[in-house]
């Protein structure tokens, strides 16, 4: 498989299911030359639900949006467990929106609870820079959003865990 030039897209949303797949839509910009040799720009709208488990290195892009799902939800004496996990709390996927100064994100993450439960996070529309109700932790947001989103391009040209088959071999015949 060929590399894809990541340069011409914008991440809208990124999904972790629960199978370990990658769930994404993006916006494409290409430049396709028309028969009168002048380039047309066409941007058109994907959606990608990938049948391949994603790269550790997306899991732990994902994880690193945890604090501030926590943070901006405000839930209350969360910290890190000793194993450096965030014990039942975890990031499931973002939708970026906006576009230069209004530019935000929403988190989707979730919350497992007793009895094998699962409690939904969704957090409000935050934006990475507001001059009227600012995030304190804007910047670092947009920081680890943009971790996020590098792991998620690389996982569109390929990235990912390579799974391994089971073959049962009849060696008595």
């Amino acid at each position: 498989m060929g590399t894809i030039n990541t340069e011409n897209i914008i991440l809208n949303k990124a999904k972790i299911s629960k199978e370990s797949y990658l769930d994404l839509e993006f916006s494409e910009t290409i430049h396709v030359k028309g028969e009168d040799d002048k380039t047309d720009t066409i941007t058109r709208d994907v959606m990608i639900k990938s049948n391949q488990l994603v790269h550790p290195d997306l899991i732990d892009a994902f994880n690193g949006l945890i604090w501030f799902m926590v943070d901006i939800c405000e839930l209350p004496n969360v910290k890190k467990d000793k194993d450096g996990s965030w014990g039942p709390y975890k990031v499931t996927g973002f939708v970026i929106s906006g576009m230069d100064d209004q530019e935000g994100v929403v988190l989707i993450g979730q919350k497992k609870l007793a009895g094998n439960r699962v409690l939904n996070i969704i957090t409000p529309f935050v934006k990475f820079e507001n001059e009227n109700e600012p995030y304190s932790n804007g910047l670092k947001l947009r920081h680890a959003i943009d971790t996020a989103t590098d792991e998620v391009l690389a996982f569109i040209n390929g990235k990912s865990t390579i799974t391994q088959l089971e073959l049962e071999l009849d060696l008595d015949n």
